[in-house]
């Protein structure tokens, strides 16, 4: 009788969207989300991480600035997430000395993308870690010292993630 959604990157946004907008849901984890359409932050690391892998950012909610846009920003109304475990982290987008860099051995030139998306990400993720505190929701946040935008990063709060929501659903 419990649930809980969870994602990674726009997957991330989008889980947390989904538990701040729908009952459905008792808990929500996301590792490297980016919380609000509408700033220009926002909607730069949205854009880059659509047209970066070939698609095309407005046809996804239209122009930005629209209502589509606004329904999607989780930071303008995130009173749903109340009395649910609310979990999300964010690396640096800072290169560390671990294994984030064979990551990207196919393909070098998506570093750059890599530390730029992660950046944006943790400005988003201490944005919406203190509307999160302005409106008294209960959560937790994880910053990472280092991690760039890819699968190393995204992975290496996920147990801690789960640890902080299962209880919520009586694991």
């Amino acid at each position: 009788g419990k649930s809980a959604v969870g994602g990674i990157s726009m997957g991330g946004q989008a889980a947390m969207h989904l538990a701040a907008t729908h009952d459905l849901y008792d808990a929500v984890m996301s590792m490297s989300g980016y919380y609000s359409t509408m700033d220009q932050l926002g909607y730069q690391t949205i854009r880059l991480s659509v047209e970066t892998r070939g698609g095309d950012v407005e046809k996804m909610w239209g122009p930005h600035r629209t209502e589509r846009w606004q329904e999607n920003d989780t930071i303008s109304h995130p009173e749903k997430l109340d009395g649910k475990a609310v979990y999300f982290s964010s690396g640096s987008g800072v290169p560390g000395a671990d294994a984030a860099l064979p990551f990207y051995q196919a393909d070098p030139t998506q570093i750059p993308v890599g530390i730029v998306l992660e950046r944006g990400v943790l400005e988003g993720t201490k944005a919406f870690e203190k509307k999160l505190d302005a409106e008294g929701i209960e959560h937790r946040v994880d910053y990472l010292d280092t991690g760039m935008h890819n699968w190393h990063t995204f992975l290496r709060t996920f147990d801690d993630g789960w640890d902080y929501i299962k209880t919520s659903l009586g694991a």
